[in-house]
């Protein structure tokens, strides 16, 4: 597909539309399994009705976010498409509302009246606040506008994304609710006050807590309830903070969110139908090119394939066998370098982070479903290497060993290297761990 030039005042409306077909793609496939070329046709079309109905004024009172109500049209247009095909129409969940916004102004402020700061202080944090959101890293930038901003539930994150479940949506949630307080902290003066959690386990304690603030900040509490929670937040300067920094991360989204809305807004405005037709166009030829060039995976077709073929395959895809074998060769060899210490209690002793980990650790020894298992485990490395203490820290340099291991025999060398430069970085006094990750690092090499 050819690229069409794009004058460059519409600068904006080109990077709406390449986040924009991004996520209308992973919408599609994971809520009605559409076909690519549906998937393309569903998101011009719709990029046209986005169009129109800003151009009529339709959009003057719609408080959602700009993506939320176009990804509402380009579910309508699916709807079409199934129904007009004959299909079942059958989604996983249902979509958020375009005619209000569900996170409530009356209730952000309330939270972050706790702070009794002064005007100049609360106006410092809120612009420090807009600057860290507009530069969040994925997935944290996928799953916080898309919960916070968008209104994307749980479920429809988690199919969007290849998310396994719900709950890991949740954590990564938690997870990247942590980086953004991290992150807003360092940006703060030595003579802010910034909250410190000596303890902070990612337990599902903590995800209620999340869920209660999220809660109230969207009214759905009954009177009484939020007597209890603001009585609560009173006496417990832990969730009264987490409370705060929530409240701050998304008015931050609201306020960015809404600037952008309206540059968009004014983008369309400025152009013709054709000029919009191309943007679209363009947004889906340039995802093409952006995407990686993967590598075929040697560990999936070398069980069929006799070593006589393999000749064949390193003349088709220009990589030799030998060298699959040498990386892979190595990630069984050092599998049972070291033993975990959760191996050697009971499982009656075992903490639910444990028993995932084990699990996780014997499908790495095995080969067993190793996609799946080095998404688990990399999630699980993250939350590990985070500053608050949480179920994973005490098991980082296992669940690093096994993740560099399991990246090997899936044969991914960068991704092992990574992995294993990140382990000797944070070892500290574990010379163990560090000697082990230096010479497999070696070898690799």
């Amino acid at each position: 597909m050819a690229i069409i030039s794009i004058p460059h005042t519409h600068q904006q409306l080109n990077e709406f539309a390449e986040k924009q077909w991004e996520k209308t793609l992973a919408f599609l496939q994971g809520q009605f399994s559409l076909s690519r070329v549906d998937c393309e046709d569903v998101f011009q079309d719709s990029f046209i009705v986005l169009y129109n109905n800003i151009i009529s004024g339709k959009l003057d009172s719609i408080t959602a976010s700009l993506s939320t109500y176009f990804n509402a049209i380009c579910r309508n247009k699916a709807f079409e498409l199934m129904r007009a095909n004959g299909k079942e129409i059958n989604i996983i969940d249902k979509y958020p509302e375009v005619t209000k916004d569900e996170f409530e102004d009356e209730k952000i402020d309330r939270i972050l009246a706790l702070e009794d700061d002064t005007e100049q202080s609360s106006m410092r944090k809120d612009a420090i606040v807009r600057e860290v959101v507009k530069k969040l890293p994925e997935p944290c930038d996928k799953v916080l506008w898309g919960f916070y901003r968008d209104g994307f539930s749980m479920k429809t994150l988690a199919a969007m994304y290849n998310y396994k479940s719900e709950g890991v949506v949740k954590v990564t949630k938690h997870r990247c609710g942590e980086k953004f307080r991290n992150k807003k902290n360092t940006c703060l003066t030595k003579t802010d006050s910034v909250m410190n959690i000596e303890k902070n386990n990612i337990d599902s304690r903590l995800l209620e807590e999340d869920e209660r603030i999220i809660s109230f900040l969207k009214g759905q509490m009954s009177a009484e309830e939020e007597k209890l929670f603001l009585k609560e937040l009173g006496e417990s300067p832990e969730l009264k903070g987490k409370a705060i920094i929530m409240a701050r991360l998304v008015k931050g989204l609201k306020q960015v969110g809404a600037n952008r809305d309206n540059e968009i807004k004014e983008a369309f405005l400025a152009s013709s139908q054709r000029e919009v037709e191309n943007v679209a166009k363009k947004a889906i030829s340039e995802y093409e090119e952006s995407l990686p060039k993967r590598k075929p995976s040697l560990r999936k077709v070398s069980l069929w394939l006799s070593i006589a073929a393999s000749v064949v395959l390193v003349a088709y895809i220009g990589f030799s066998y030998n060298d699959y074998r040498k990386i892979t060769g190595l990630g069984d060899e050092y599998a049972n370098a070291f033993e975990t210490s959760m191996i050697t209690r009971g499982a009656e002793e075992q903490t639910e982070a444990e028993k995932k980990l084990q699990k996780l650790f014997a499908n790495i020894k095995s080969n067993t479903d190793l996609d799946e298992t080095l998404h688990e485990l990399s999630l699980y490395w993250e939350i590990s290497l985070m500053e608050t203490y949480n179920d994973y820290t005490d098991f980082s340099s296992e669940i690093g060993w096994n993740l560099a291991v399991g990246y090997l025999k899936d044969n991914d060398r960068e991704q092992a290297k990574m992995v294993l430069k990140k382990m000797i970085s944070v070892s500290g006094s574990n010379s163990f761990v560090e000697d082990k990750a230096k010479e497999l690092l070696e070898r690799i090499n």
